[in-house]
């Protein structure tokens, strides 16, 4: 309660209909900048994505990512134009071994059960294939928002 009164904005919960267009926005931005996603789940106040390692910087997908998410539900009237929808604090785990990517994906998939929430399926959520060990020592990344 007294957090809250120091927020610049209201806090948001993804309710099921946030759920969806957070989905929408973040799959928009994965498809036009051909990320490769292993996973993704929204819960009712983060996200987890799980994607192959890319050429752009964790950071910069997420600001990707959360741009997009941001301007879907803007767009659909769920927050203001001005609203920044997350955090300013992303989280990003390295993936070392494809066994590590299988227990990610895992995870990102029974993720919404442990919130009471129904699974989630996305069609444009690439199935993980095995990738080989990261080349050069460069791992895939797990990217998570709390």
């Amino acid at each position: 309660e007294e957090a809250g009164a120091l927020l610049e904005h209201e806090r948001v919960g993804f309710g099921a209909g946030r759920r969806v267009v957070i989905g929408e926005g973040m799959a928009e931005a994965i498809r036009s900048l051909r990320y490769t996603c292993w996973g993704m789940a929204v819960l009712s106040n983060h996200v987890h994505v799980c994607l192959r390692q890319h050429r752009d910087d964790y950071r910069e997908i997420w600001g990707r990512l959360a741009r997009g998410a941001r301007e879907a539900c803007c767009g659909a009237g769920l927050v203001g134009a001005e609203h920044p929808l997350w955090a300013d604090r992303p989280y990003s785990v390295y993936l070392y071994s494809p066994d590590d990517i299988w227990r990610t994906v895992k995870y990102i998939e029974e993720n919404p059960g442990k919130e009471g929430l129904p699974r989630q399926g996305y069609g444009w959520v690439a199935p993980y294939d095995g990738w080989p060990e990261p080349r050069r020592g460069k791992p895939a990344r797990g990217v998570g928002r709390g």
